[in-house]
């Protein structure tokens, strides 16, 4: 654009152009100082948000900051959310620690409630049997004293052939052959008729001895120990129970033959079902349980039957 030319008359006065108009220098200063005190006007609130609160009374004061308020609230803000943190992991640890006591109560009232509730379920689909009374519990109370006396007759070392020994002479077989042994013997003697319940007899006599393992055991948190155990203990005495008054009301050799070695079978392989879970050997567990169980179901379901025919 080619440049104004201004009149040489009015060189004179000193002029500027704002917005196409042309004004004098003293028309413009006052312009200036207006929108200046307008600027500063609209500026304060921010300057007082912004710039740190001054005391009047002294100089020294109105040059110190609030820094150390704010140092102080953010160490606040800071405590807070630790606390947060901490509740937090201590809930989240009260919780697994109540979870874990429940499942183990769960299973400690299962050892102890198992065989009695059993024994009565049994009772209430067979044909009315005790076994002889309950004095059944006075000889299971005295083998319970000698076990906690003498303690575990073999020590297991490792997983093999000591641990599957601990199995079946402290834990799972011996327990319950001793009762029918017992049982047994006064048959023989004739101190018992031939008809008694040996099944249970040999579940009275285990009672004390769930209680036993119920608190000797709940510390362990194991369900290998709290769960199974009793569960083998009672498919062994319906099952061993069971082959032996087959051999009793059958006297012959095809009945005889396959019973003994069905109820001697039995308490190994219900041994061996404990010592492949102990072994963490699940599916063989699993499938010697379910032989296991075999003899207890059908022992079951023929009493039942005997029951409904009669």
């Amino acid at each position: 654009m080619p440049a104004r030319r201004v009149p040489l008359g009015r060189l004179s006065r000193p002029t500027s152009t704002i917005g196409g108009a042309d004004l004098p220098a003293p028309a413009l200063r006052r312009r200036y100082s207006a929108n200046t005190t307008a600027a500063a006007a609209a500026m304060a609130p921010c300057a007082a948000l912004i710039s740190p609160v001054r005391s009047s009374s002294s100089p020294e004061a109105e040059k110190t900051p609030r820094q150390p308020e704010c140092d102080k609230i953010i160490h606040e803000r800071r405590e807070s959310i630790l606390s947060c943190k901490a509740m937090r992991q201590s809930i989240t640890v009260y919780l697994a620690i109540f979870h874990r006591l429940r499942i183990q109560y769960t299973m400690s009232v299962f050892c102890l409630l198992w065989v009695p509730v059993f024994y009565f379920f049994r009772r209430s689909i067979s044909n009315g049997k005790t076994g002889m009374g309950w004095w059944a519990l006075i000889p299971g109370c005295a083998a319970v004293l000698i076990r906690y006396l003498t303690g575990p007759l073999v020590t297991p070392a490792g997983f093999g052939l000591s641990c599957w020994l601990n199995g079946f002479i402290d834990i799972i077989s011996l327990p319950v052959l001793l009762p029918i042994l017992v049982c047994v013997l006064l048959i023989a003697l004739r101190r018992f008729p031939s008809d008694v319940d040996i099944g249970g007899f040999t579940l009275l006599w285990l009672i004390p001895l769930t209680f036993y393992y119920s608190v000797d055991r709940s510390l362990l948190y194991s369900p290998l120990m709290l769960v199974l155990v009793p569960l083998l203990w009672t498919v062994q005495a319906l099952g061993v129970s069971f082959f032996i008054s087959c051999v009793l009301k059958y006297p012959r050799w095809y009945v005889i033959i396959p019973s003994i070695l069905s109820a001697a079978a039995l308490p190994l392989t219900a041994a061996t079902s404990w010592w492949a879970f102990y072994s963490q050997q699940t599916q063989t567990g699993c499938l010697f349980l379910f032989v296991s169980l075999m003899p207890a179901l059908i022992s079951l379901i023929l009493e039942w039957g005997i029951r409904k025919s009669a």
